[in-house]
C-alpha cells in the first residue's frame, strides 16, 4: 500500500526581528498580523496541518503561546539556523511536501499556496515558488527531500539562515520552478503586501481601518492601493 504524501504549512516567526522587532504581534484591525497569516492559510485546499515555527529564544514564548491559542501545533528550534528548525519541524510532523510561509505577510495568497503545491505534485519538481507577484503575498513550496539534501550540503551562515538559500544557489542540482501566475490581476510585482518596516505597517493597517468588510483578500489589497494612487 502506497502512503499518500502528507502536505503541511509551516509558518516561520519570530520576535527578534532587527527591523521591526516583534512585528507578529502588531494589530491589524483586532487581529495580530500572525492571526492573520494563520487565516489566510488555513482556507488552502491541500493542507492538511500548520506549523509555527519560532526558537527556542524566550522572546518567542508569546508566539508559540498565540499559536495555541488559534490552535495551531508549534515547533521550537534553533534561533539562528532557521534551515535545521525548518527540517526539524518536518521531521515532527512527518511531512513530505512543505509550503514554507512567512508571519510578516497578511496577504499571503491561497491561490499561490495551492497552485505550488499541485504544480509538485504533477510535475514531481523539487521546488516552486512565484514571480511578479505583489513583495510578500508568494510562497515557496519543496519536497522534504529537497530541503533535507539542502540543510546537509548548507555551509554559510547566509544559507543556513534563510530556508531555501541554498536551494536557490544551486538550482542546476535542483528541480525548481519559478511560477507567473495565471491570475492578471496578481501580476503586480509592483506592489508591496509584506511588513518589514514601519511603513509597511502602517500601508497596510490603514487598509483595514479602511475595509469595513475586514476582508484580508489580496486583491482588495491592490484595489485599495491603486484607488489610493488615483486620489
Amino acid at each position: 500500500m502506497v502512503r499518500r504524501l502528507k502536505i503541511v504549512g509551516i509558518v516561520q516567526c519570530r520576535m527578534s526581528s532587527s527591523r521591526l522587532p516583534a512585528k507578529a504581534m502588531l494589530d491589524l484591525s483586532g487581529k495580530t498580523i500572525l492571526e492573520r497569516v494563520l487565516h489566510r492559510a488555513n482556507k488552502s485546499n491541500f493542507l492538511e496541518e500548520i506549523w509555527v515555527a519560532t526558537s527556542t529564544d524566550k522572546l518567542d514564548d508569546i508566539v508559540e503561546f498565540q499559536a495555541k491559542k488559534e490552535h495551531y501545533n508549534v515547533f521550537r528550534g534553533n534561533l539562528d539556523n532557521v534551515l535545521c528548525r525548518f527540517c526539524k519541524c518536518i521531521e515532527k510532523c512527518n511531512a513530505d511536501i512543505i509550503v514554507r510561509i512567512t508571519a510578516d505577510n497578511p496577504f499571503t495568497e491561497v491561490k499561490f499556496i495551492d497552485l505550488s503545491i499541485a504544480h509538485i505534485l504533477n510535475t514531481g519538481c523539487d521546488y516552486v515558488t512565484f514571480k511578479n507577484v505583489p513583495y510578500g503575498s508568494g510562497v515557496e513550496s519543496f519536497t522534504r527531500e529537497a530541503i533535507f539534501r539542502a540543510n546537509k550540503s548548507a555551509i554559510s551562515k547566509e544559507e543556513k539562515e534563510h530556508v531555501t538559500l541554498h536551494i536557490l544557489n544551486n538550482m542546476d542540482k535542483f528541480n525548481c520552478t519559478k511560477m507567473n501566475p495565471p491570475w492578471d490581476d496578481l501580476k503586480r510585482p509592483d506592489i508591496r503586501a509584506t511588513i518589514d518596516t514601519i511603513e509597511d505597517y502602517y500601508n497596510i493597517k490603514s487598509f483595514y481601518n479602511n475595509e469595513k468588510s475586514d476582508s484580508d483578500s489580496l486583491e482588495d489589497y491592490i484595489k485599495f492601493i491603486d484607488m489610493r494612487k488615483r486620489t
